[in-house]
């Protein structure tokens, strides 16, 4: 059959729906999104003033501080990096595949690692458009559901966007300092974030991150694989599903356990429904061998680094957040999902097992360290399913239906688009963002003396979850190690951080040499409210670099003679 959109498709004759060609509507969209995936970028870059320069990253998070050291890391070391970001001694372990690539094509044209992956997002952003319209496409049995469920999980979010707004939007301080708005939604908010706080729960977000768009990429492309499989079984389709998630697993640990998860339920799910067995059994098994053998080997390698298993662990999602973030899922499938499960054939069973592999890593705390990786790709099936109850029940989206959807689901990627704009304006505070000559002086003479060897101090900004502090400018291009420099990476970070900033706050000249003597510290960076003058005191300690955004100091002691 032909749609009146172009795009020629076919129901296989087990239930499938394949087809013969993208719409050009897809590929327009697909464009907008990779364009508006450097839109950021754009636009900070046009706000740096006369002597300061855009960096190339709009993110204030730490792991893009650590994103950024690799792939300059990669250059040195390979695919398999070691960890800066502690004392500790180790061997590269680490496999950063993404990061290779991206530090490769820096190496080789002279662009900066930050505008490479710019532009990688850019072309991830494209792909995972397409990718998630073949994907819909391929579960659907119409194209008017087609249409409306990818645009829903393309552009939807939750309520977690009011919740935002209530606790930061400055018209609204009466209501949310009434005492039960505050202890209630307010409170809430604050101990258990809402899927809005995350870089890649929903897709309009992941469009502007080029990290979870490449992750996202992967891991549709796997369950694709899987699909094919459990439509026609066969030994090369099921190798297909091993290389492919065994891949997934190599360039991200977490997205591979979920992969295996998902296989599994699909497998339990189709057992219990008596259909696809044997495609759903061997996807289940030759995910689990795939994911296995690369968690082995990179279990191998992290145990052979010489560094402990990372203690760090994420918050849990709690069912509420779950709730608030599908709201129009929950509001349509307990209207339908008695019939949806009587009539499911394979596809309907992979739907079901996919969301329930994605909710069992997302409910999985307080036993798995990293919950929120869970939320990847649920929507995707979470809407399938509602799609297919709600037009089993109506012939299509009446006007308020429309009104009730662009609530439910909209108010998160307007936030987002505001937030976006709001945090690439200019901010001297920005130095993650906006870099001046100031700053430049002292990467400058870090990058002229300092050591592979050499150990850099760096102050914490309070409170204690405040990650805006002088390491997120000075640690990607530092070619040496960080004292403590990452929440996840740094051996023993929640003793290490506090007693650095008493170190910085409280101690004496006596108790800083010390310190400094104990751990090898190579270089220290003082910022400009801290008194430079007291760390020039100590025996050994004398200024480099003094100027308007601090004082970096070498310690003769501990330069070139680091902790390794």
């Amino acid at each position: 059959m032909t749609d009146r959109d172009g795009a020629t498709e076919r129901l296989t004759s087990d239930g499938w729906r394949g087809g013969r060609g993208v719409p050009v509507a897809v590929w327009a969209i697909a464009l907008i999104a990779a364009v508006l995936h450097l839109m950021p970028h754009v636009r900070a870059m046009s706000q740096a003033p006369e002597g300061w320069v855009f960096t190339g990253t709009t993110n204030v998070s730490p792991d893009v501080m650590q994103y950024r050291s690799w792939m300059r890391r990669t250059q040195v070391t390979g695919v398999l990096v070691d960890n800066r970001f502690t004392t500790e001694a180790n061997e590269p372990y680490l496999p950063v595949l993404v990061y290779y690539m991206a530090g490769q094509v820096s190496a080789a044209t002279g662009a900066s690692p930050e505008w490479v992956f710019a532009g990688l997002g850019s072309a991830a952003a494209f792909a995972l458009t397409v990718l998630l319209f073949v994907t819909v496409r391929r579960f659907c049995e119409s194209s008017k559901q087609m249409w409306w469920v990818f645009g829903v999980v393309l552009l939807g979010g939750g309520l977690g966007a009011y919740l935002k707004v209530l606790q930061y939007f400055g018209p609204l301080a009466a209501v949310r300092d009434w005492a039960p708005i505050d202890r209630t939604l307010i409170k809430g908010v604050e101990q258990a974030p809402v899927f809005e706080d995350y870089r890649g729960q929903y897709v309009y977000g992941t469009l502007f991150d080029a990290h979870f768009a490449v992750i996202w990429v992967l891991v549709l492309l796997s369950i694709l694989a899987m699909v094919n499989l459990l439509s026609r079984p066969s030994v090369l389709r099921a190798a297909v599903v091993m290389v492919s998630t065994g891949f997934v697993a190599f360039v991200h640990v977490y997205s591979g356990l979920l992969l295996g998860l998902i296989a599994v339920m699909v497998a339990l799910v189709c057992r219990l429904r008596g259909v696809g067995v044997r495609g759903a059994v061997t996807a289940a098994c030759v995910t689990v061998i795939g994911v296995g053998g690369v968690l082995g080997f990179v279990a191998a390698r992290a145990s052979a680094s010489g560094l402990p298993m990372p203690t760090w662990r994420d918050i849990g999602i709690l069912p509420a957040t779950v709730l608030i973030g599908y709201p129009l899922v929950w509001l349509v499938i307990p209207f339908g999902l008695g019939s949806f499960w009587k009539q499911a054939e394979v596809k309907r069973c992979v739907l079901v097992g996919w969301g329930l592999g994605c909710l069992c890593m997302l409910l999985s705390g307080p036993f798995f360290p990293y919950p929120a990786r869970g939320a990847l790709t649920l929507a995707v099936p979470l809407y399938l399913i509602a799609g297919s109850v709600f037009f089993e029940r109506f012939d299509r989206v009446k006007w308020w239906g429309v009104g009730v959807v662009v609530v439910l689901l909209g108010a998160s990627p307007v936030l987002s688009v505001y937030s976006r704009w709001e945090s690439t304006s200019f901010d001297a505070d920005r130095d993650y963002m906006f870099e001046s000559a100031d700053h430049r002086v002292h990467l400058d003479y870090l990058d002229q003396h300092a050591e592979e060897s050499d150990v850099l101090l760096v102050d914490f900004p309070d409170p204690p979850n405040d990650w805006r502090g002088d390491a997120l400018w000075l640690l990607p291009a530092y070619r040496g190690i960080a004292y403590c420099g990452h929440f996840f990476l740094t051996v023993g970070y929640e003793e290490k951080r506090p007693a650095v900033h008493a170190l910085y706050r409280d101690a004496d000249a006596a108790a800083r040499g010390a310190f400094l003597r104990e751990h090898g510290i190579g270089y220290v960076f003082v910022g400009p409210t801290d008194d430079a003058a007291s760390w020039a005191a100590i025996k050994g300690l004398s200024v480099v670099v003094s100027n308007g955004v601090g004082a970096l100091l070498e310690h003769e002691d501990g330069s070139a003679n680091g902790a390794r």
